[in-house]
């Protein structure tokens, strides 16, 4: 039962922040021309005062604009694809992770009916099976993301078309695109790395508790 109240938790959330990274894209794509341009105005101003402060050089106002807009673009687009590989994961394990808990509990109660060597193998079984089935594969989970993120880009873009002195630019959404996948790869390496480092603290208690057992 508290397996699955913390599974709903963790969905939950992560689906709250991937809506709440949409809304924000959604509201900064939703500005006039002129409010945009005074928002990269700021964040101009402040590289300006850093690039003069390290160095003597002739900086372009546009230009460094224009830098700070596509910078702007990956990085909320790489935020973006992280989230959506968690909430990925959580949407794809739910459902089998709840079946799973209720045979696991039928087999549970069957094997303390026939001894507890049989419960500590059918229990080691249920571990291995939950580990190898949690979710969807990573590659199959990057592929969903980075779709949904891509897809995003795209409407968002196309968005930008009906508000007043923006427009819809291909390049940008190249930029989004980009920043989904990056979001979503770092997300899957960390995901994997942290996993194994689990998987392999389970297997050494364990095989720590056999040992003791005998």
């Amino acid at each position: 039962m508290d397996l699955n109240r913390k599974k709903r938790t963790r969905t939950i959330i992560t689906c709250a922040i991937t809506l709440a990274i949409m809304a924000f894209i959604f509201v900064q794509s939703a500005m006039p021309d002129y409010a945009s341009a005074e928002e990269s105005d700021f964040f101009v101003s402040i590289a300006e005062t850093i690039i003069g402060a390290v160095s003597t050089a002739t900086v372009d106002p546009e230009a460094l604009s224009t830098v700070i807009r596509k910078i702007a673009h990956f990085t909320e687009y790489l935020v973006f694809g992280a989230s959506l590989v968690l909430t990925v994961r959580e949407l794809t394990a739910n459902v089998p992770a709840w079946r799973k808990a209720q045979k696991a509990s039928c087999k549970k109660e069957d094997a303390q009916k026939e001894g507890t060597q049989k419960e500590d193998a059918q229990k080691e079984g249920t571990q291995k099976e939950e580990r190898k089935n949690y979710s969807a594969t990573p590659l199959i989970t990057g592929i969903i993301a980075w779709g949904a993120g891509t897809l995003y880009a795209v409407t968002d873009e196309f968005h930008q078309y009906f508000v007043p002195g923006r427009c819809c630019d291909w390049k940008d959404m190249c930029i989004d695109s980009a920043g989904v996948a990056t979001g979503c790869l770092l997300c899957l390496l960390v995901v994997l790395k942290l996993t194994r480092k689990t998987e392999m603290g389970s297997g050494t208690e364990m095989g720590s508790g056999t040992i003791t057992g005998a």
